[in-house]
């Protein structure tokens, strides 16, 4: 989907505003501070995927003292119909979200995904470096718009996984207690069930990461990509065992999971349920899972949080982005729209406009810059850019030519 107009009410600092996208593809949006920039951003990224990337709580979203925000998209579509998108939530008498495609009432999941993203910001060199939580978020807001499906699966897994996590509270209640327990068939329905769901999540997300560093070995690129499965163990060296390793150091990587994954990755996740069972019941937490999984980067087969300079991280995030990119348009046939959100603060000036070869020539970009920060030059002087991009100024939630 490219967009052609975008129509926000009582949006963060957004009072009213109706904005017309120019006919050139590259939008750069200038201004101070505070004045809506990364506001505008959010609520396009809010459109692709119903929620912000910047807070939980949806309540910050409307402006104080309103009972609700609006924002409606249109646009072309990836067939090249006219598509119309509305996202509303009323918090007044009590909080109720619609969302329209064409003036049709549709749920979350169909429609996550008429208008695909990819987001660009500082906070993104973070994710390559810190705690896994942030990795397996990236997995999943990626698979979410491309894989039909992903959303409810993921959905189903995190119940199953609260539900089967107060179950292991039980047990461990009951027996501390001495009373007698009648849950352990109840948890054995519980594996299976959570096996089922997160099966189907880690095909999806082993189908990702093999995509993705096959894309950066076409690139020549020194980064490498590995997807490591807390659910890997051996089930030859300890059947019916007790699973004492620490998950944390020894996980299986993408390609060892392939394997099991060729024979029958349900059945192989619900024996490594069963495996760490005992340490979970002292725990009283689900210590095997999607949810525990992590995303690898190295450089030079170096850890890139051990070895990696800013630089570097730098370089391998845009190389990962543009290879995010190439899944996104491989999978759906249809271009992202390309969000960069102050994120020239944190390159260089060859990094800059090596950024926009790494960008499809057929994305519409929208871009911001703080007020009196220059250009990637080859936005300037290369004519092809120049003739494709349009500079409005941001402030005080209103924008101007």
């Amino acid at each position: 989907m490219k967009l052609s107009s975008l129509h926000l009410e009582h949006f963060r600092n957004y009072t009213r505003l109706d904005f017309v996208f120019p006919q050139e593809p590259i939008v750069v949006l200038s201004g101070e501070n505070a004045q809506g920039k990364t506001n505008f951003l959010e609520a396009i990224y809010m459109m692709a995927l119903t929620k912000s990337f910047r807070v939980s709580d949806r309540e910050f979203l409307k402006q104080f003292e309103e009972s609700y925000y609006r924002i409606e998209a249109k646009g072309e579509g990836s067939s090249g119909d006219d598509l119309h998108l509305e996202l509303a939530e009323l918090h007044e008498p009590k909080n109720m979200r619609v969302l329209k495609k064409n003036g049709v009432k549709i749920s979350a999941p169909k429609f996550i995904g008429n208008l695909k993203v990819v987001l660009f910001r500082p906070e993104d060199l973070q994710m390559l470096t810190d705690e896994p939580a942030g990795r397996r978020k990236y997995l999943n807001t990626i698979l979410i718009q491309t894989v039909p499906g992903y959303m409810k699966q993921l959905q189903t897994y995190q119940k199953l996984l609260t539900q089967r996590n107060a179950l292991l509270l039980q047990i461990k209640q009951q027996k501390m207690s001495g009373s007698a327990s009648s849950t352990g068939s109840l948890l054995d329905l519980f594996d299976e069930q959570l096996a089922e769901a997160g099966s189907a999540l880690l095909t999806s997300r082993l189908e990702l990461v093999e995509f993705l560093k096959s894309q950066l070995q076409i690139e020549g690129s020194p980064y490498t990509i590995d997807y490591l499965s807390s659910i890997f163990y051996d089930v030859d060296l300890c059947p019916g065992k007790e699973w004492n390793r620490d998950i944390n150091n020894e996980y299986g990587n993408s390609d060892q999971l392939q394997a099991r994954a060729r024979n029958d990755l349900q059945s192989y996740f619900q024996e490594a349920l069963t495996a760490a069972r005992p340490r979970d019941l002292r725990s009283t937490h689900t210590s095997v899972g999607p949810h525990r999984d992590d995303l690898k980067l190295k450089i030079n087969h170096q850890p890139l949080e051990l070895t990696a300079s800013r630089g570097e991280l730098r370089s391998a995030l845009m190389e990962l982005k543009k290879a995010e990119i190439a899944w996104i348009t491989t999978k759906t046939q249809d271009t992202p729209l390309i969000l960069l959100d102050d994120i020239f603060s944190e390159l260089d000036s060859n990094r800059k406009n090596d950024l926009f070869d790494l960008l499809p020539h057929d994305a519409q970009i929208i871009m911001t810059i703080a007020e009196g920060n220059p250009l990637p030059t080859s936005l300037t002087t290369h004519p092809k850019l120049r003739s494709a991009s349009t500079v409005r100024k941001i402030h005080a939630g209103q924008i101007h030519l």
